[in-house]
């Protein structure tokens, strides 16, 4: 059988032809599909179901297929797409390249669609080549992606405080942001003045980074930078929210399978660390006993282990009567010189060893 290259569209592939498609993957011929996707897909996702719908994402449902080779990228980088294409064309197996394109008549740049959609996770770019090795982390390559390690690659923002000096915000660029670019769907923002923020307004980042539950009360907004450089606050309607967090659990999913943010990862290295810490503690803790032992040992033989006997109080002497004087001779008739009396010792105490008065 010969090689041949089947050009398609994603939204014909999301209706009746996903059928078909499913079926190529799993007939193991070297077809080659490629498949031109929408930028950012989401004027897709407005025309087929609208932004709250949950996005197909119909590179993740071909690697499902296991032994297909599949690309999914955009022309923002032709290099990299040029090399896939090519890694694709020499395998002999189903293929897939899904690739996101500009809308040429849309009002945005076609450059700035192409680049919005891949810093928005809208269109990510990854390889799945089944012959690569025997091991997931072999297949699959997520590399080619802004800060692919991030939930949304972050970008620092300039703008003018109320002083007129220049300032710096780092702020992440999410899907809603690439939106934003487009003025047809103005009509999911709302620009708010100052005077009306409020505490119960939240940035979008941080609004999609916790559950949706925590933050259901909470109004989610963006911030833009107005016309004389000053930021603004502009809210973002549920619909393009929950559109957001669709793409980014769609993001989270990718990275799991890339090895990053990987949650079973997270927990196998986290119990290793507590085990390693409960042995820690535990060796720490032999090591105390047994040097408390051995110190006690160590005090036991200086106290017990004599070199000689117990050495014993010696009583004080007691003192010689001095003698009596002599007795003058008769023949000389002088007294005999008086001999002074002999001084007492000193008492002396014996202390062989140190020794206690006690059983």
């Amino acid at each position: 059988i010969r090689d041949r290259v089947v050009l398609e569209t994603a939204e014909r592939l999301r209706g009746a032809g996903l059928g078909a498609f499913a079926e190529l993957l799993r007939s193991g011929r070297p077809i080659h599909v490629l498949v031109e996707q929408s930028t950012s897909e989401f004027g897709a996702a407005e025309a087929w179901q609208g932004l709250g719908g949950f996005h197909p994402g119909l590179g993740y449902l071909a690697v499902a297929h296991r032994e297909a080779f599949v690309v999914e990228s955009s022309l923002v980088c032709p290099e990299r797409l040029a090399g896939d294409l090519v890694k694709m064309a020499t395998s002999l197996r189903p293929g897939a390249a899904l690739i996101a394109a500009p809308a040429w008549t849309a009002t945005v740049p076609a450059w700035v669609q192409l680049l919005a959609a891949e810093q928005a996770r809208a269109v990510p770019s990854f390889v799945y080549d089944p012959e690569a090795g025997q091991h997931w982390a072999e297949r699959f390559d997520l590399s080619g992606n802004p800060q692919p390690e991030r939930p949304w690659p972050l970008h620092p923002v300039r703008y003018v405080d109320a002083g007129g000096g220049a300032k710096t915000l780092e702020q992440p660029f999410t899907f809603a942001h690439a939106v934003a670019l487009d003025p047809a769907y103005r009509r999911h923002f709302r620009i708010l003045p100052e005077q009306a923020w409020s505490d119960e307004q939240i940035e979008l980042g941080e609004y999609l980074a916790v559950p949706a539950a925590a933050v259901e009360r909470r109004i989610p907004f963006i911030w833009v930078v107005a016309d004389g450089g000053q930021l603004a606050r502009a809210l973002v309607t549920r619909e393009l929210a929950h559109a957001s967090r669709d793409r980014l659990r769609a993001w989270r999913i990718l990275q799991e399978l890339a090895g990053t943010n990987n949650e079973y990862a997270r927990r196998a290295a986290s119990a290793a660390r507590e085990e390693l810490q409960e042995q820690h503690a535990s060796e720490v803790e032999r090591v105390r006993n047994e040097a408390a032992g051995e110190a006690m040992n160590r005090l036991a033989r200086v106290l017990m282990d004599f070199d000689g006997p117990l050495p014993v109080q010696t009583a004080p002497a007691t003192p010689a009567a001095p003698a009596a004087p002599a007795a003058p001779d008769a023949s000389t008739g002088e007294a005999a010189a008086e001999t002074p009396a002999a001084e007492p010792a000193a008492d002396e105490v014996a202390f062989d060893a140190p020794w206690i008065e006690s059983a």
